[in-house]
């Protein structure tokens, strides 16, 4: 009975693996803020640390 619920635990951490490499959950304007001179990510609306120089 153990060694069944492992394999049911391994299968299920597997699928979801699967799931995380689609990246369905975030689009792909969120996942890709990145400052276009200095290549940091943006969090929020703010203006990146390099343009205030």
């Amino acid at each position: 009975m153990i060694i069944k619920a492992v394999v049911l635990f391994l299968i299920l951490i597997g699928v979801l693996a699967m799931f995380g490499k689609l990246h369905v959950i975030a689009p792909k304007s969120i996942r890709t803020r990145k400052c276009r001179k200095c290549g940091k990510f943006q969090i929020g609306r703010a203006k990146c640390s390099c343009h205030e120089r």
